[in-house]
């Protein structure tokens, strides 16, 4: 997997959710390449457990992966109304993608991405927090 396009086209599919009545990306995808280059691919059903996320998240990090791709999916939020699933893009250490595919939980329209709001950049600054500071100086033990 190089690029973020093939990431999407490939694991970030918005499908009707049969047990939520509605549409939505679920699991939550992660695919990482590792520093020898094999293609890690992670289903992620971890019920809204953030902490969880940017641990995988952070174990790729700190074991050198050169590519990590991760897409989450949010209720709307303000700056985005609808539900959507965010997508970030991780080479060599820092975030170079980090945007939100918004779509339509009833009929599953998906809408242009956004790239710019205030709920992305937060998202990255939990990141900078979580996944990329030393050891020792986050909410990790």
């Amino acid at each position: 997997m190089n690029t973020v396009e093939e990431f999407i086209e490939n694991l970030v599919k918005i499908e009707y959710v049969e047990n939520m009545g509605s549409y939505g990306h679920y699991p939550f995808s992660l695919a990482a390449v590792t520093n020898n280059d094999q293609l890690e691919i992670n289903a992620l059903f971890l019920s809204g457990d953030v902490i969880a996320v940017y641990t995988r998240v952070r174990e790729y990090v700190w074991k050198k992966a050169k590519r990590i791709y991760l897409a989450v999916d949010f209720p709307g939020v303000p700056g985005i109304q609808t539900d959507f699933v965010a997508v970030t893009a991780i080479e060599n250490g820092k975030i170079t993608s980090n945007f939100a595919i918004p779509y339509d939980p009833v009929y599953g329209t998906i809408y242009e991405r956004i790239t710019e709001a205030p709920f992305l950049q937060t998202l990255e600054s939990q990141f900078n927090t979580c996944v990329f500071s030393q050891p020792g100086n986050t909410i990790f033990k």
